[in-house]
């Protein structure tokens, strides 16, 4: 709605303004799909528990509110697509134009059908318990101080993540760990290696 519209503009109206000021190469990502981040479920659980929702009942509510995240995913990258065929560069000698770049389809080839991702995490199921998907499900009570994880444990620190991290998908209930956004990056990379290829011969010819 609304706020899908405000996110697109803002982004229209910067990439205008690097064309104008002389820039005539993008590669635009797209957003990823929210409704495989953890905090999705978290929030839906919490929301429906707190309407009386309970088993069954509750379950469906929060397939509900999957399925209206990756919705909204989709119509934030529909939007953003049609944006961008929408602007012209007219000055394009030695420019490769505007690339877009479905990350969202990327990232979810990745955490639900790779044998990479299933070898080093298991078999994706965004059902599962949050503490098997999220690392750093250890936070303080901003006003006691108290430990928030269910087992009392205390809060990483920034030493202990590479090495406590390496075997869960996600950081936190919103952010993939490092091991994940290596997966979607070596995807992404093959992705864009065209794109790249072209901005190396420009840069040899010295455009």
């Amino acid at each position: 709605g609304d706020v899908i519209a405000f996110a697109i503009a803002s982004i229209r109206s910067n990439i205008v303004s690097l064309i104008d000021a002389g820039a005539c190469s993008f590669l635009v990502l797209g957003t990823l799909n929210i409704a495989l981040a953890p905090i999705v479920r978290m929030f839906a659980q919490y929301r429906g528990a707190g309407l009386g929702l309970s088993g069954e009942t509750l379950e469906a509510f929060i397939a509900g509110a999957l399925v209206g995240a990756e919705q909204l995913s989709k119509s934030f990258n529909t939007h953003l697509e049609a944006m961008l065929q929408g602007i012209t560069i007219t000055d394009s000698k030695g420019c490769l134009g505007i690339k877009y770049v479905n990350t969202m389809s990327l990232a979810e080839d990745v955490v639900l059908s790779s044998d990479a991702y299933e070898s080093k995490f298991g078999v994706f199921d965004p059902n599962s318990n949050v503490t098997d998907l999220v690392c750093n499900f250890r936070y303080n009570d901003p006003d006691t101080g108290a430990s928030l994880d269910p087992n009392g444990l205390p809060v990483l620190t920034e030493e202990q993540i590479d090495f406590e991290c390496e075997n869960f998908p996600f950081y936190d209930e919103l952010h993939p760990a490092t091991d994940l956004y290596e997966l979607i990056a070596e995807s992404f990379l093959d992705e864009v290696e065209d794109f790249a290829k072209g901005g190396a011969r420009l840069l040899r010819r010295g455009l």
